[in-house]
This record gives structure tokens, sequence and C-alpha cells, in this order.
């Protein structure tokens, strides 16, 4: 069973959304929050798997700041974007401060119960309407011209490091990549921090990014 905690300003979608996900057997709504300061003691209270936070909310902590706050302090949670529109820059914020998905509320029941799921699996989830501005707009911006220091950088991961890039680049969650590694879940979350590390980046989405972005780089590297 998922548990999660719904954070939206408005009653009428927290309602909407609670029914939409509390319908089945595999989803727990365990608390609302009206806003993001709410937000971050519920999720502290009931330490959830994953928390559905709409983007835009007034007061002192939007989503994307909710989003950095609850990232910093809760590492494993699931962090779910919900957003009416696809707009570029804050869509970009919540990138930044290490969101697992960004979803449109204009999204059918059964895609936002599996963006639930692939959020707290860490698997990266965008909206059609919102992939192709956020991957166009900034995957090459991390390394523009998959330059010298970008084939540095992949050539200073180790083997198993760059099998846990690539594996993360396909989408699959930490579980996922340690049965198909022969691993334990513990140390493929220290191959992605490490890996990270090294490219400067905030977050496993955009790592996803660069790798498929410039997939013939880390491929070379593994050998392939």
């Amino acid at each position: 069973m998922i548990r999660i905690v719904i954070v939206d300003d408005e009653e009428v979608v927290r309602t909407g959304l609670r029914t939409i996900l509390d319908g089945g057997a595999d989803i727990e709504v365990v608390a609302e929050a009206g806003s993001g300061e709410q937000a971050l003691e519920l999720v502290a209270a009931h330490t959830p798997d994953g928390v559905v936070l709409d983007l835009a909310m007034p007061g002192g902590l939007d989503g994307a700041e909710t989003a950095r706050l609850l990232r910093e302090r809760h590492p494993d949670l699931g962090i779910l974007i919900l957003t009416a529109l696809a707009d570029e820059d804050q869509v970009a914020r919540v990138w930044r401060a290490g969101a697992d998905g960004y979803l449109l509320k204009t999204a059918a029941g059964d895609q936002m119960r599996a963006a639930v799921h692939s959020a707290v699996a860490h698997r990266a989830v965008l909206s059609p309407a919102v992939i192709a501005t956020v991957m166009d707009r900034f995957a090459g911006h991390l390394h523009p011209a998959g330059g010298p220091e970008l084939v540095a950088q992949a050539a200073s991961l180790s083997p198993m490091e760059l099998r846990c890039v690539v594996a993360v680049s396909e989408g699959l969650g930490n579980r996922e990549i340690a049965e198909r590694l022969s691993l334990a879940e513990g140390t493929v979350k220290s191959h992605i921090s490490r890996a990270l590390r090294k490219f400067g980046l905030d977050n496993r989405t955009q790592l996803a990014l660069l790798v498929n972005d410039q997939r013939g780089i880390f491929l070379k590297a593994l050998g392939r």
C-alpha cells in the first residue's frame, strides 16, 4: 500500500484527487494539506511514501519551494507535481528542486495513479504536453555540445555507476536497477549519488535527461 499526502490550496481539487487516488487497494491518502507550510508539517508527522503537490499555491511556499524543502528533509519521498499549465519556467523550478514527476491536472485517473506509483519508485514521469518543452529546453543546456568535459566525466564513472545511470535514463527505479544488476538497493543509491556529484546535477531526472540527450557518449564509455 502506497501512503500519500495530497497538497492543494483548493478543497474541491483535494476532494477530487482523494476520490481518484484513494479508491483502489494500492494507494491510501493519509492526509490533505492546503498550503506548502502545512505540507511540511503533515509529511513529517505521517512519513508517507509520496506527496501529490500542486505547483501554483499562494502564500509563502509555492509548489516549487515546497518540493525543494521536502526533498532536502525527506530524500526518499516520492514527489509528484500537479499543474494546470505546462509553464516552462515553473516546471523548470520544480525540476531543479528534485521532483520525480510532472503531471497535468487534466490527466485521466489511471494516469494519475500510475504516476503516483512511478514517483514513489523514483521513476521520472512527465505529461506528454510537458515533455517536449522540458527536454528541448534543458537537456542540451546541461552539456550543450557533448564536449570533452562530458566525455571525461562519463569516463570517470565506474562500470557499475555507468550501468546505473543508463538504467536511470531508461526509467527504472532503484529497486528495479538493483534487481537488474544484482546489487543491494542501498548500493544503487550510492552509485547514483556519486554520479550526480560527478556531473554536478541535483537529481535523477536531470541525470536521465542528460544521458538520453548524450546517449552515444555513455554507451561508448560502457564499451557498446
